[in-house]
């Protein structure tokens, strides 16, 4: 197999995005998000106001990274 054109794989990364939620997950991403970064995609993690490393580890990879501004609480 070989690999697409460039072109191809930008314009890949483009239409696919791979979105991760993440709560106190520093430890998991570590391991994780290097093999994702190097997927061809628009890499977003949505961090539920982590206490740990988590949102420093995601933007260490060019991950673009959310935090949301306070937790879900259901009723």
């Amino acid at each position: 197999m070989t690999a697409a054109p460039r072109a191809a794989r930008d314009e890949a990364a483009d239409a696919t995005w791979v979105v991760v939620p993440a709560d106190d997950e520093g430890p998991v991403i570590a391991k994780t998000l290097p093999s994702l970064a190097a997927l061809p995609c628009d890499l977003w993690l949505v961090d539920d106001e982590s206490s740990d490393d988590t949102a420093r580890r995601e933007h260490d990879v060019g991950a673009t990274v959310l935090r949301h501004a306070g937790r879900f609480r259901p009723n």
